[in-house]
């Protein structure tokens, strides 16, 4: 019998705050993204007029908080997956001050556009060197190998990329090297909110130049957030051998891809509905009391996953958190999940977010207000391009 895969530590930093409970109160309560929505400032992108799209959900910097202090002049990306893992060690109970024997798995999509827009200039400019540093942080596995070597941990140290399923791919990844390893830091970190990638999704067509609406008639793409999650993962049995606290459990994870398109989801959902049956079939098809969907709010990607849940789920409450992040990338997964956690915790399920003109207005269920409900399992879905697809199953007990 395989063992239970735990939960003991969480570490958030998003738009809406600096840690889980700041994150929560602000995603359910009455705080308007909108009010904070705003043109980009960052100065490479100013530089460039073809540069359209100027709607964003910035982090503030200015609560990113560490004492590992070899960050202070690192990217943004970097900063803030450091403030996350520093949070989620110390809520875990800091179990690296009795164990070294820990596997990382820590990813960015991004890394960082500046450097790469920097470096292309110096190029460009016959300049004779470059920052080291600047070039070692674009290595997809930087913040892994930093993390590691700050805490002196012997395990693997690497990262996934599976487009913006990335953070419940690496969750599926790193669950099976809990067996191996004391425990597992794994976490994702994104801040692509630069000319480089403003530029990326603008061409592809997937941003919204007013705001972000999943689920809404009216929805035009999605709204680049920035953030960073992190989790400690470890066997039920370590974690009560050492006291810690449990907030949820792994029940299931299910993993697919629809072979469709490099950018466009399979129109019939085949690839999201095989990766949400994996997950609940490995949970033992439990009661879910709700989803939080991937829904980006991309003109066809609400609607093939909204129908994919329903063919699965007909009744179950469904919101997306991206109405008040954005779409936080490589970090997505994990940070909506710890969202749930939260509504596991409290009882409390939240509304996507200024949802007026529904896709399905009859469905009371896609939900427009919060729901108040006591709650044991939820499932979380994380879609990216290429087909990615990924579902998983948590519950509190």
């Amino acid at each position: 019998m395989k063992k239970r895969v735990v939960i003991t530590g969480i570490g958030i930093i998003d738009p809406l705050g600096s840690n889980r409970h700041e994150c929560f109160a602000n995603l359910i309560n009455d705080f308007d993204p909108l009010s904070t929505i705003k043109s980009i400032e960052t100065a490479d992108v100013n530089l460039y007029p073809n540069i359209t799209v100027d709607v964003c959900f910035p982090v503030d910097k200015t609560k990113c908080v560490f004492t590992d202090t070899t960050v202070d002049k690192s990217h943004n990306y970097v900063k803030l997956a450091i403030h996350s893992v520093e949070q989620a060690l110390k809520d875990a109970g800091n179990p690296e001050q009795n164990t070294k024997n820990v596997a990382t798995i820590f990813n960015s999509l991004g890394t960082s556009g500046e450097t790469r827009t920097d470096f292309s200039s110096a190029i460009i400019n016959n300049k004779k060197r470059y920052s080291p540093k600047g070039i070692m942080e674009n290595l997809q596995d930087y913040i892994a190998g930093h993390i590691a070597r700050n805490y002196q941990f012997t395990g693997i140290a690497t990262s996934l990329n599976s487009a913006c399923a990335t953070g419940l791919t690496s969750l599926d990844y790193a669950r099976k090297l809990t067996e191996e390893y004391d425990f597992v830091t794994v976490g994702g970190s994104d801040c692509m909110i630069d000319s480089t990638h403003m530029f990326t999704f603008q061409s592809l067509q997937a941003l919204s130049y007013t705001g972000s609406r999943p689920f809404n008639t009216t929805r035009d793409g999605f709204v680049m957030g920035e953030g960073a999650g992190c989790l400690i993962l470890e066997t039920e049995e370590r974690a009560i051998s050492r006291g810690a606290k449990i907030y949820a459990y792994i029940d299931g994870i299910g993993i697919s891809n629809d072979s469709y398109s490099q950018t466009s989801p399979d129109p019939e959902g085949k690839g999201a509905e095989l990766a949400m049956r994996k997950a609940l079939d490995e949970a033992d098809n439990p009661t879910i009391d709700f989803v939080n969907a991937h829904g980006t709010g991309t003109p066809v990607g609400d609607v093939v996953e909204y129908d994919a849940i329903r063919r699965l789920l007909p009744d179950v409450p469904i919101y997306s958190s991206k109405a008040k992040i954005g779409h936080t990338m490589a970090a997505c997964g994990i940070i909506e999940l710890i969202h749930s956690i939260n509504s596991l915790e409290t009882g409390k399920i939240p509304a996507t977010f200024n949802l007026k003109d529904s896709i399905a207005p009859m469905d009371k269920n896609l939900l427009t207000e919060n729901v108040e409900k006591e709650c044991n399992t939820f499932l979380k879905n994380s879609f990216g391009f290429g087909g990615r697809c990924a579902s998983i199953v948590i519950s509190k007990r």
